[in-house]
């Protein structure tokens, strides 16, 4: 591997390793803040929250007009060709036409929320909450800006700051002030609404004061030619971005349609679990992209293919052995995490575990094909991935449920991951796959169940037993890749890079990968 792609590498683990602590972060407040709203309040009023969060979060991605993805993009492209004025104009476009865009979708969804709650989903209840999230849309939109342009230049420490620690932070505290004063439904959606107004005012003022960057053009509304190349290079990703979350959440609006509210809580109890396969993924990929830009704009082709292979291998060594434990046991998980009364997900939870699986095992496709500007293709892709997704729901959510639902959800996203794939080996040769990466997991896999059968016939599952057979899945998976000698040289560079950033000691482990290396 050559000295760049070494480099880039330890920048990627040791940017990933302090993003990684940050998104557990977030994933354990998000989690402390759903099994607050699980256990405290109705199923229904849970599944309001879900689907008022799914609406939000798509309605900001249309607002942003794909500009949080092609800022860092395009900062770290001018970055990397040493073009400064065009990396300080191209902030500055879009941030002023996020904002501008974002306004008009908030007021639109307040005073659209009555139609939208009885002729969309017949649930008059759902109005209220769409009315008092619509004021946060804006907020949501500048720290997801924000956190872009942060992006672009390398730095995830304000984004872990502000929209994971920060925000959902103040979303528990609130929420909690909401229970301990025994406040009705709607405290509990101000506090998020509130959580997400005081993130964005603070993330802007951090901005404004310590940013070490120029923003060329804030302020002015008049288009111009960054803004113009900005929204070329931009628009193909509201597209992209927009029918990815249509893939993510049509299972939960098609459910609200099809059947009723209560069930969109019972399926929201499965989807953030399934998540947690992808939690070093979406680490890695925050940082993975701007740096992946750079090396392609210099025409580093083979360090870029280094890259994604060693990148892979780390993201199934952390999601391979979460994996099994959802799939493995998805009562248990779900019971302990949300209560019996959600129990009923489980099969969901067992197909959506497997969709997220699809992100680690096939690489950041996605990501690669959009540092090489390939957008135009991504959107093809995600045009049919949508429109797949969205027919599978419509056929399978009035049959099955919220099981049909989670089926389309993984013959969708894991089609839209593997042809991802197909053409990025295609276009540049890339691709994931040696037996460094297949050789641990079919150890561990047999191992695993060997340990699953003993415990199904001989023990009943208890939640204290959940972390114990987590940590022996993650030894089994661990100890298979050094016995199957699939470290290599990169390995230490991340061990070391996580040691540097995190101040832990990381000796013993450094000296176990040299001997088996």
């Amino acid at each position: 591997m050559s000295k760049t792609a070494d480099q880039s590498l330890v920048e990627i683990a040791g940017g990933t390793g302090f993003f990684f602590l940050g998104t557990v972060v977030v994933m354990l407040c998000g989690f402390v803040g759903r099994v607050l709203l699980a256990r405290f309040f109705t199923q229904t009023e849970y599944g309001i929250y879900s689907l008022t969060i799914v609406l939000m979060h798509i309605l900001v991605i249309f607002s942003m007009l794909g500009l949080h993805e092609g800022l860092p993009r395009q900062i770290a492209y001018y970055r990397g060709k040493g073009d400064e004025p065009k990396v300080s104009g191209v902030i500055g476009s879009a941030l002023k036409m996020a904002i501008v865009a974002g306004v008009p979708v908030s007021l639109a969804l307040f005073f659209s929320s009555d139609i939208i709650s009885t002729k969309a989903f017949h649930d008059p209840g759902l109005s209220i909450s769409l009315k008092i999230f619509s004021v946060a849309i804006p907020f949501f939109i500048l720290i997801q800006m924000l956190s872009g342009v942060f992006r672009g230049f390398g730095k995830v420490k304000p984004k872990v700051y502000f929209m994971d620690v920060l925000r959902n932070g103040l979303f528990i505290l609130l929420l909690a002030l909401v229970i301990v004063l025994k406040l009705p439904f709607e405290g509990a959606l101000f506090a998020c609404s509130i959580s997400f107004i005081i993130t964005g005012v603070s993330f802007a003022i951090y901005t404004k004061k310590r940013a070490a960057f120029s923003m060329k053009g804030e302020g002015s509304l008049v288009f111009n030619s960054i803004d113009r190349e900005l929204l070329l290079f931009s628009l193909p990703l509201t597209l992209v971005y927009t029918l990815n979350d249509i893939m993510q959440y049509t299972d939960t609006i098609m459910i609200g349609f099809f059947k009723t509210i209560y069930d969109v809580g019972l399926y929201n109890a499965a989807v953030p679990i399934s998540q947690f396969v992808n939690l070093l993924a979406s680490s890695m990929i925050f940082i993975y992209k701007p740096i992946v830009t750079g090396l392609y704009s210099q025409g580093a082709m083979i360090d870029i293919k280094q890259i994604y292979q060693s990148s892979t291998k780390w993201l199934m060594l952390l999601a391979f052995p979460i994996f099994l434990i959802i799939f493995l046991f998805p009562k248990p998980v779900i019971g302990f995490l949300f209560g019996q009364e959600y129990v009923g997900a489980s099969p969901a939870l067992q197909i959506l575990a497997l969709s997220s699986l699809s992100v680690p095992l096939l690489g950041p496709q996605g990501s690669t094909l959009m540092a090489m500007g390939k957008n135009n293709l991504l959107m093809y892709i995600a045009v049919a991935g949508a429109i797949t997704n969205i027919i599978l729901n419509l056929i399978l959510v009035p049959l099955m449920g919220i099981t049909g639902a989670a089926v389309a959800t993984l013959v969708s996203w894991g089609g839209v991951q593997l042809i991802n794939l197909i053409l990025l080996y295609k276009i540049a040769g890339i691709h994931p796959f040696s037996q460094k990466l297949f050789k641990p997991m079919a150890v561990s896999l047999v191992a695993s169940l060997a340990i699953y059968f003993v415990v199904e016939h001989f023990f009943t599952v208890t939640a204290w037993m959940l972390p114990v057979l987590a940590i022996l899945f993650f030894i089994i998976y661990f100890v298979a890749t050094l016995l199957t000698r699939s470290f290599d040289d990169q390995a230490l560079n991340f061990v070391v890079a996580m040691e540097t950033r995190t101040g832990i000691d990381l000796s013993l482990l450094k000296a176990i990968l040299g001997r088996f290396m």
